[in-house]
């Protein structure tokens, strides 16, 4: 059980030695080197969290369906632990957006990193078992091109906008994150931003938005087989 920070490094040391012996790829910095043939490359029909995987209303199809982790970190933590585990379970599915522990702009930047790190380490070993990969593009208050600097430009990524402010319309933040990615599409889940889809669409960025789970149960927007 995953309780204080100690516990995370300790799963760092594992992640590590598990893709070392594996044969990923780190860059200087220590980061796991992403390839493009990783990735999904379609949209998925539906997104939903890994909790909710098994819901035949919400997921008629576990192979057009994305899992994701934009989610409470306590939901999350077990999956850290239990990231071989699950391999099988993934597998059933289209494919799986990054891990989504939260780190924000109010952090130290070493645990922001450090955070960051853990994250794309649990979805590289995702990626090294033929399961198909969606960036997550959490950077808190990270510069985005140097949190991503270890992933290919023209990929499919996704954004959570599950508990956010909307942009005002002087905030250009998240068009400068996704503009450094250079996504081929971007899925965005949670809830419509005017703004932030406004600013996509000016520079002709593709995105499509899937709604949470929460929003889809409430609304009845569900699959009965």
């Amino acid at each position: 059980m995953i309780t204080s920070i100690i516990c995370l490094f300790e799963i760092e040391r594992e992640y590590r030695e598990y893709l070392d012996s594996h044969g990923a790829e780190f860059d200087e910095q220590g980061y796991p080197v992403f390839k493009p043939s990783m990735f999904a490359t379609t949209w998925p029909e539906a997104m939903v969290t890994y909790s909710h995987r098994n819901n035949p209303k919400l997921v008629r199809d576990p192979g057009k369906t994305a899992i994701c982790f934009f989610d409470s970190d306590r939901k999350l933590f077990p999956r850290l632990e239990k990231v071989l585990d699950d391999l099988a379970e993934y597998k059933r599915f289209m494919a799986v957006v990054g891990m989504d522990i939260t780190f924000t702009s109010d952090m130290d930047v070493e645990l922001q990193q450090f955070i960051n790190l853990i994250n794309q380490m649990f979805t590289m070993i995702l990626a090294i078992n033929g399961i198909k990969i969606i960036l997550n593009t959490r950077s808190g208050g990270l510069d985005a091109s140097a949190a991503f600097r270890n992933v290919p430009r023209g990929i499919l990524v996704a954004s959570g906008f599950l508990g956010c402010k909307r942009l005002l319309a002087s905030d250009h933040s998240y068009l400068i994150k996704v503009l450094s990615l250079l996504p081929n599409q971007v899925c965005i889940y949670g809830k419509h931003d005017p703004v932030a889809e406004s600013q996509m669409e000016r520079f002709g960025i593709d995105f499509k938005v899937f709604k949470d789970v929460h929003r889809r149960t409430k609304y009845k927007e569900v699959y009965y087989g």
